[in-house]
């Protein structure tokens, strides 16, 4: 299904999530197989900007904090892990063999950190990680598991933070699928961690964005901490087609919103990009 699905049509986001099968597969093969999908959407060219984020599925219930914190040295044939190194490992060597950035999607952190606040007794409500956490060695219980998985990716998808979701008008919307017996404390402890660790790592691409880096939230495109050739360039194409999204003196960067792509748009963002050049601070 997926061989006829990814390139046949256009796809904003695609997730990749490593798998455990038995025998194990190796770094090299789970580098490989990303690569796979990656090329396989990219077979469209409508896909040319779609983002490939890597999902962390999370240790198992029984020895959850040695399995994540466990070290290793890692080659191509080291046999998967579900470990921080490991990921680690396979985002790296991906990029340095494909020259391509992939995204994360944090949820093993999340749960990491998320542990160490429930046992310090800081998320209302939630007091035991395994039982409440854990439905049985490796699943997530229905409700406040899946929840947290679900949030901190949708946070991630969407570039937010979550706790705006706690927004009356949101919390309270039909549409929400938050579970209504969920006390906004717990939520809201639940999400402060999440922030924390989505913000904190520049691969989720969450983090704040530089000003003319226009490829960051401003737009709706992709942060990446940088500004960079390829911010102009992807700039300079959207005013060549005069796409409102090119008119950076208007809402998206609190300018002056004028309606009109012109040179005035063209010339404002190639002083700012010079200004601007390199990491953000």
């Amino acid at each position: 299904m997926y061989q006829s699905a990814l390139p046949s049509y256009r796809w904003d986001a695609v997730t990749l999530q490593l798998h455990m099968t038995f025998p194990k597969p190796t770094l090299g093969e789970d580098v490989d197989a990303l690569r796979f999908f990656v090329e396989l959407t990219r077979e469209n060219p409508e896909n040319a900007t779609t983002l490939f984020y890597l999902y962390t599925g999370w240790p198992s219930r029984d020895g959850f904090v040695d399995l994540w914190n466990e070290p290793g040295e890692f080659t191509l044939d080291t046999p998967t892990a579900i470990s921080r190194d490991y990921y680690d490992a396979a985002f790296a060597m991906y990029e340095s063999q494909f020259g391509e950035s992939l995204r994360l999607i944090p949820v093993a952190e999340v749960l990491y950190l998320l542990k160490q606040r429930i046992e310090s007794r800081q998320v209302p409500d939630v007091l035991n990680f395994r039982s409440q956490l854990y439905r049985d060695a490796v699943h997530m219980t229905r409700d406040y598991g899946r929840h947290v998985a679900a949030v901190t990716a949708f946070s991630v998808l969407q570039r937010i933070d979550p706790r705006s979701l706690l927004d009356p008008e949101i919390r309270n919307h039909p549409a929400n699928p938050t579970p209504s017996y969920f006390r906004e404390e717990t939520l809201q402890a639940t999400y402060q961690v999440i922030w924390e660790v989505i913000s904190a790592d520049p691969r989720t691409g969450v983090s704040a964005p530089c000003p003319f880096d226009i490829t960051g939230p401003a737009l709706d495109g992709v942060p990446d901490g940088q500004v960079t050739t390829s911010d102009l360039n992807f700039y300079i194409a959207l005013w060549i087609d005069a796409d409102p999204a090119a008119d950076i003196t208007g809402p998206a960067l609190d300018g002056v919103p004028d309606g009109q792509v012109t040179t005035s748009d063209l010339n404002f963002y190639i002083a700012g990009w010079l200004d601007t050049l390199g990491a953000c601070p």
